[in-house]
């Protein structure tokens, strides 16, 4: 934190740190080497009292598993100083996939279809949009669902204020998909 204070202090630095899961049997099931859910939540919390503008990035939203989750996630990154958050759609390119399937289809065999319906709801049919600025949004009227909910629990939590400087990275890519990834709800 002593570092990253003082890059902050040269440079805005902002830090996203991306929540799946409200809850940790789902996180570890789905994420089982990843840092657990409290522990990320203890990040947002140690880094926003630092004075380091942070958020969180509810990614992957998974339709069907964890969209559900979204407003106690986003509840609890505001309880733990977060400034912004932003939703990202589950990817599935290549081989993870394959890998992703398999492991729904053996951890929640009863909602592997619904789970697989929603994602191509979302993707218009599709399980994986590869295009460039597409990637991480969906489409059609489930995606604009999870929109809707995600941006009127960011507004009621005080999250992605309009009155407050979002973090804006100095370094900009070309191109629509980090502004996307970026982009306020």
């Amino acid at each position: 934190i002593g570092l990253l204070k003082k890059i902050h202090e040269i440079t805005h630095l902002w830090i996203s740190i991306s929540i799946p899961f409200a809850e940790e049997k789902v996180a570890r099931l789905i994420e089982p080497h990843a840092s657990s859910v409290s522990k990320r939540f203890e990040a947002v919390q140690k880094l926003s009292e630092a004075g380091i503008s942070t958020g969180v990035l509810v990614a992957p939203i998974i339709p069907g598993l964890n969209d559900s989750d979204i407003p106690a996630i986003l509840k609890r990154a505001a309880e733990c100083g977060a400034q912004f958050a932003s939703p990202i759609l589950l990817r599935l390119p290549g081989s993870v996939k394959d890998v992703f399937l398999s492991r729904i289809k053996e951890i929640f065999p009863l909602r592997y279809k619904k789970i697989i319906s929603r994602i191509r709801q979302v993707r218009n049919g599709k399980l994986y949009q590869s295009e460039f600025g597409k990637r991480f949004q969906g489409e059609g009227p489930y995606w604009e669902n999870i929109q809707k909910i995600f941006k009127l629990y960011c507004q009621k939590l005080g999250l992605n204020r309009e009155d407050q400087e979002l973090p804006r990275s100095p370094f900009r890519r070309p191109g629509a998909q980090r502004e996307f990834a970026f982009q306020t709800f």
